[in-house]
């Protein structure tokens, strides 16, 4: 066989690769267009961006009203009828540490440049409120046998979950400030209760049946209304709607919240 057809082939190039004859190019001024998108999409628009995102922190209140609960309960299915009252707001039956009856989200600057939007948004201030549902008035709970517990001899009742108040405590995540219920019943020791569930709980577990004056869209999370869009704002005349949080923080209460312009 002939050497010289295995040996590696050569070349001699007498001019640059083709990529270095282009030097001149206007870098700054040049524009390229990727996709066949006939309109530009300019995200960053100095009056109206399509994009603005917010640096907010959160703040809390914590009014509740004075009001008692009450609930009849035997010991045994024949037994005598007996009649539980208790405060529910005093926190002689329920700590209220963490209880609060309002979150509010506020504004403090817009990481998008974009100095009108940021002029007008510096003098609402709060941007959202999320009020928690609380049980305003006085009243008797109904309860009924308590299935999920059975024990010989023993007859335990159960009411449904009621609107109680909402969790909030520095540092806190988005996704854990949500509503929290209470429901009363009796114990293994027949002993009348008093205890509160979150709504994350009383959705996912079968502990408790949550009342039928409770509507489910209102056992939402924080993060649940950024993220349904929620949080909006008017500014510019343009219509924002929240869409994305974002809050990393242990112990502080800053927070980004990522908005896109909505046509009203």
């Amino acid at each position: 066989m002939n050497r010289r057809l295995l040996s590696s082939p050569r070349a001699r190039f007498l001019s640059e690769p083709f990529v270095n004859g282009y030097t001149d190019i206007e870098k700054e001024n040049a524009t390229f267009s990727i996709g066949n998108s006939e309109e530009n999409e300019d995200i960053f628009f100095e009056n109206a961006p399509e994009y603005l995102k917010m640096r907010c922190k959160l703040s809390a209140k914590s009014e509740f009203p004075d009001v008692k609960i009450s609930a009849g309960y035997r010991t045994t299915s024949n037994g005598e009828d007996f009649l539980m009252n208790k405060k529910l707001y005093d926190g002689s039956q329920i700590a209220m540490n963490g209880m609060v009856s309002e979150v509010c989200i506020e504004f403090l600057d817009i990481q998008t440049d974009c100095k009108i939007i940021s002029e007008e948004l510096a003098k609402i201030a709060v941007i959202y409120r999320k009020r928690f549902k609380l049980q305003t008035v006085s009243k008797r709970i109904p309860n009924y046998p308590d299935r999920s517990n059975q024990q010989s001899g023993i007859f335990m009742t159960k009411s449904d979950a009621h609107p109680f108040a909402g969790c909030y405590f520095p540092g806190i995540k988005l996704s854990e400030i949500q509503p929290y219920l209470f429901y009363v019943g009796t114990d293994v020791r027949t002993e009348p209760y008093l205890k509160i569930i979150s709504a994350k709980e009383a959705i996912q577990s079968n502990l408790v049946r949550i009342s039928k004056d409770v509507d489910t869209s209102s056992l939402s999370t924080l993060e649940d209304d950024v993220c349904n869009g929620e949080v909006r704002f008017k500014a510019n005349e343009f219509t924002y709607m929240s869409i994305l949080s974002q809050k990393d923080t242990l112990t502080s209460d800053i927070f980004t919240i990522l908005f896109k312009k909505i046509n009203d």
